[in-house]
């Protein structure tokens, strides 16, 4: 009798587990599908971006400032926000003293950026002479590194990790305000988010948040963006090197983020470069997938559009 019900314990036990095993796998399988369909989305959304940023008439094509546009596909819900790529600092080509601002601004002291500006210019010159605070290869070896500086101009942003006093929280916050794709020494400001122009000089927060009200406004409107304030020397600020809204060549950040029933989700973000060939229109550069963040596109008030999607253009993506 004792035997018989340990027996019976036995395959109880046995039982719970397997049930238990059997729900976590299901578990695991219906959050890879949920993965899956809400990144399909958002990666439509990415498309579908592109198809608006390139709309011949300026009035419907989607703006490349950070505005956010909102549709409806597939059962979801879609927002996308694209920056042109000009409103950011080339890291190749920024002054020294613009690039101790932009250092500053994710919480250095002047000092301690200047000293890092210095480490960065000497990771993309091509000599081996040191800079008073900078780093050439003795420097990388006293830190066991296995490599030194390339001496070259940066071939990505990720690149900007492998300089010394560069770590992930100070990449995170140096990413956003940087890029390699432009090779400008300005930035176009009408393009910038709020965190590049309030690097500028002579430029305040209340100028700022002022100009970018009057830019979503415009963008509600379908009205043209406003110019950018000068600052208070008349600097300007635009490269005149930059593309005029007629062209279609240009590089992009475009992010989206798509929210399914049940409040699943996923966000893409990608770097697309648009060169203007009829057989290779557009190129990725950079390409993305995240899921969750306290950043979404969904926790902002200010949104364009909420359109449902035409059954042609639904179709084809």
């Amino acid at each position: 009798m004792v035997l018989v019900l340990w027996v019976l314990v036995l395959l109880t036990v046995m039982a719970a587990s397997f049930s238990q095993s059997m729900r976590r796998e299901t578990e695991i399988v219906r959050n890879a599908k949920n993965r899956s369909e809400a990144g399909s989305v958002a990666e439509a959304g990415i498309y579908y971006a592109m198809i608006m940023q390139q709309q011949t008439d300026q009035l419907n094509r989607w703006r490349d400032d950070g505005t956010i546009y909102e549709f409806r596909f597939a059962n979801s819900r879609v927002r996308v926000q694209i920056f042109d790529e000009s409103g950011k600092f080339d890291i190749n080509k920024i002054k020294d003293s613009q690039l101790i601002k932009v250092v500053e601004s994710v919480g250095l002291s002047y000092e301690e950026a200047a000293n890092l500006v210095d480490v960065i210019l000497d990771w993309r010159d091509p000599d081996d002479f040191k800079r008073i605070n900078g780093a050439e290869e003795s420097e990388y070896r006293q830190e066991d590194r296995s490599y030194g500086p390339r001496n070259k101009a940066f071939q990505s942003i990720e690149e900007l990790q492998l300089v010394l006093g560069v770590n992930a929280e100070l990449y995170a916050k140096l990413k956003p305000l940087i890029t390699v794709y432009t090779g400008n020494q300005q930035i176009d400001p009408m393009k910038a988010p709020k965190s590049v122009l309030m690097t500028l000089p002579d430029i305040n927060e209340d100028i700022v948040d002022v100009y970018l009200q009057q830019r979503t406004e415009s963008a509600l409107n379908k009205q043209p963006p406003p110019p950018f304030p000068a600052g208070e020397d008349g600097q300007q600020l635009v490269d005149g090197s930059q593309n005029d809204l007629g062209e279609t060549e240009g590089t992009y950040s475009i992010r989206s983020e798509a929210l399914l029933p049940g409040d699943r989700g996923a966000a893409v973000s990608a770097v697309v470069k648009f060169n203007g060939e009829n057989d290779n229109p557009l190129v990725f550069l950079e390409f993305e997938k995240r899921f969750g963040g306290d950043d979404s596109l969904f926790n902002e008030s200010l949104v364009v559009g909420a359109d449902v999607l035409p059954d042609e253009i639904e179709k084809s993506l």
